[in-house]
């Protein structure tokens, strides 16, 4: 049995990549309200709160954001999933994938990485060569992370962001959607993207 611990939007894409890795949910669980309309339609149904998963069941999350997957993670009574990636994406044999990790369509995960548990990939994202992707970090689409990065727990790389090669992101920092990092982040840190320019004619 598996189960979908969160049920927004992440949730919603989530459903569809449990589905298509060949699996059926056996229910969403969240403590807030849940649009039972965003499952239903998928043939998955609401199953309660957090506590109401059964504790011979596996969880994956449907909650993105690093921080909400820490506080949330010690209170889901069953074990993590097996690691749920996508038949487009590419990951190569030799990288290692932690429990509860999602990889999403259309990704590239090189050789030799290693992620972490509860690591989020988002679609079309690639993740270089030997690279470290510890626990419960979340790589938003379209990302790219070049050969040799460490990226520590909890930290959130934005969508389309760029990390240049051999950098370390420090836990719980942030790299902005659009940005491109040129040196390592100490921990909490934040990368900004670039102001945009004036609008011209």
């Amino acid at each position: 049995m598996l189960y979908i611990v969160g049920g927004g939007g992440h949730g919603s894409d989530v459903a569809d990549l449990v589905l298509r890795c060949g699996l059926t949910p056996a229910g969403v669980a969240d403590d807030r309200r849940v649009d039972a309309e965003r499952f239903a339609g998928r043939g998955i149904p609401v199953a309660g709160t957090i506590v109401d998963v059964p504790t011979d069941a596996r969880f994956t999350f449907g909650v993105g954001l690093p921080e909400v997957r820490q506080k949330l993670a010690p209170r889901v009574p069953c074990a993590p999933a097996e690691p749920l990636v996508d038949p487009t994406a590419v990951v190569s044999p030799t990288a290692t994938l932690g429990l509860g990790t999602q990889v999403f369509w259309q990704v590239a995960v090189s050789p030799l990485c290693r992620l972490g548990e509860h690591v989020l990939i988002g679609h079309g994202a690639a993740v270089g060569h030997d690279s470290v992707l510890e626990d419960l970090v979340c790589v938003a689409p379209g990302a790219r992370i070049s050969g040799d990065v460490t990226i520590g727990s909890c930290a959130a790389i934005g969508a389309g962001a760029l990390i240049l090669p051999g950098l370390r992101i420090g836990d719980h920092a942030i790299v902005e959607p659009g940005a491109v990092v040129t040196r390592s982040l100490e921990p909490g840190g934040l990368a900004r993207a670039p102001a945009p320019g004036p609008l011209t004619r």
